[in-house]
């Protein structure tokens, strides 16, 4: 965290204060402008603080970065991470195999 010049107040006001999003098994707080009380907004060190994502998982901290968009958290990948085998079912499907 030290190297992404996170201090620790900014992760618990983070974890207090921020919206909550649960994707991909892990847990997810955003501290954004709108989760700061108005009158914790003319504060430096809290307005600082603003777009600091905390991951949980398995309650515990596994990474923490700042954005201000969080617009990366719903979307889902245009394509799967899978290895496709397509082509190996229909193969053995149909009797034949491609490299004869």
């Amino acid at each position: 965290m030290t190297r992404r010049r996170i201090r620790q107040r900014d992760i618990e006001l983070t974890l207090q204060l921020g919206y909550e999003h649960h994707a991909a098994g892990a847990t997810f707080f955003v501290l954004r402008r709108r989760d700061i009380p108005k009158e914790l907004l003319d504060d430096p060190l809290v307005r600082r603080a603003e777009g600091t994502t905390v991951v949980l998982e398995r309650g515990r901290i596994a990474t923490v970065y700042r954005n201000r968009s969080i617009r990366h958290l719903f979307r889902k990948p245009r394509r799967s991470t899978r290895p496709r085998r397509c082509q190996d079912r229909r193969a053995t499907a149909s009797g034949h195999r491609g490299d004869e």
